[in-house]
């Protein structure tokens, strides 16, 4: 199933169930809400959550027509994700899981680098004296 087809159809299952949460009953005022989208406020019946979101009508529609992000597959378990939620670590993208721990070997990584980069400092040194 396609990023566009499961919008649609949490788009159609929410509508369905903004209907059926209003019941057939006196209808009460329309509560208001603002769109994170565009800062509109608009009635909170309407509201449409795309990416996380809670937006007004217009700004999901605009959103639904844009292109799937890329996504990208974390080096260490392999889960696939969009781009913007991976962490990239010594060029190689990772989760937000994985990222510490990549985080960590790299920087353990530059640390024996760089110790080993004094070593060779302090051997040069005590050879020339």
């Amino acid at each position: 199933m396609t990023r566009k087809t499961m919008m649609l159809c949490a788009l159609l299952a929410l509508g369905a169930v903004a209907v059926l949460a209003t019941g057939c009953g006196e209808k009460a005022e329309a509560e208001m809400t603002v769109c994170e989208g565009c800062s509109a406020e608009y009635a909170k019946a309407d509201t449409k959550i795309v990416g996380g979101k809670a937006l007004c009508p217009a700004c999901a529609e605009k959103m639904a027509a844009q292109p799937a992000e890329e996504m990208l597959v974390c080096t260490a378990c392999g889960m696939k994700m969009a781009a913007s939620e991976m962490t990239m670590v010594d060029g190689k993208p990772y989760c937000s899981h994985c990222e510490a721990p990549a985080a960590a070997v790299d920087a353990a990584k530059d640390a024996a680098a760089a110790t080993k980069d004094a070593a060779e400092k302090v051997g040069e040194a005590a050879a020339g004296h």
